[in-house]
């Protein structure tokens, strides 16, 4: 049960999932262009989403050119930096350390429920697996919910990432690439014991409420389609009036809103001097909180760029 960088991604939709409800006023677009007297060249902000393939974004002159005509790419977790959870600089692949492993944390009642989940599954359990006994809770959060998320049919399957495609796009290039989180975004001590069981009780609690054995498509997986389905029609409400509604995050130490005001450091500092594709989930775009408003903030000009269909 090694935890591969495809399985890893989709733990970004919990992260980062958009507003679903229906809205009015919206710009039609996950592109935007960000200008400022001061700036050399134009940056560009681009919503991803997470478990879609760039292919989808390649289809479209307007991102297909944003992206080709940019030097630096900064994506969550995918850099070339020292920081970057992923990266040519980076020998871990498996995410963040911690002393906190998450089958040890985990009830009786809770073990059988998750070993039977991924017997039926993936035909392995956690029973006797000494890779599952050494994950941590980002490690373990990851696979149950790309299980859940996925059909039993394609376990095993490479699953399409936007991210780490862009980030092999530009390192083909030899382009600049900037992963904006940090593992300590992810990583739990052993002094956060009472969080890490907050969050196994909560994934435990979404294998049981998915009807995972008997089912081809769980509910997790409907709502991601959904998801995807806003995301490809760019139909988005960006509600910049109104906070982030994400009080805690599940997965991350810190919730969208505090890694937005994380990230704006990297982002002015690369786009001082350089044309950037700063390419997130599209969630960190939303909302007053979100990276839109807090680079309109900072004195940006910050417009949607119109995509034709």
């Amino acid at each position: 049960m090694k935890m591969s960088l495809s399985i890893l991604f989709s733990l970004s939709l919990l992260f980062t999932q958009p507003d679903l409800k229906p809205a009015s006023d919206k710009p039609g677009t996950i592109l935007w262009k960000i200008t400022a007297p001061e700036l050399k060249k134009p940056s560009y902000l681009l919503g991803v989403n997470h478990v879609v393939s760039s292919d989808f974004l390649y289809s479209f002159p307007e991102i297909k050119s944003a992206i080709e005509s940019s030097e630096i790419l900064m994506t969550e977790l995918f850099g070339d930096n020292q920081t970057a959870v992923y990266g040519n600089n980076s020998d871990k692949n498996i995410g963040p350390d911690s002393a906190l492993k998450a089958v040890k944390l985990l009830t009786p009642e809770e073990h059988n429920t998750v070993d039977s989940f991924f017997v039926a599954r993936v035909g392995e359990g956690i029973t006797g697996n000494p890779d599952a006994l050494e994950m941590n809770v980002w490690e373990f959060g990851s696979a149950v919910l790309t299980t859940l998320m996925s059909d039993k049919t394609r376990q095993g399957v490479t699953l399409p990432n936007m991210d780490r495609e862009l980030y092999y796009a530009f390192k083909r290039k030899h382009k600049r690439c900037i992963g904006l989180d940090s593992m300590g975004n992810f990583a739990l001590s052993s002094s956060d014991s009472t969080k890490a069981r907050r969050l196994l009780s909560s994934l435990v609690e979404r294998i049981r409420t998915d009807a995972y054995a008997g089912s081809d498509q769980p509910g997790l997986a409907k709502q991601a389609d959904r998801e995807i389905a806003v995301y490809k029609s760019m139909s988005y409400d960006y509600q910049f009036s109104k906070a982030d509604p994400e009080t805690s995050a599940l997965l991350a130490s810190n919730t969208s809103a505090q890694r937005n005001e994380k990230w704006m450091a990297d982002i002015r500092s690369g786009i001082a001097e350089n044309s950037c594709l700063i390419a997130v989930g599209a969630g960190h775009l939303l909302y007053k909180t979100g990276l839109i408003s807090l680079l309109r903030k900072n004195g940006y000009k910050v417009e949607p760029v119109a995509i034709k269909r």
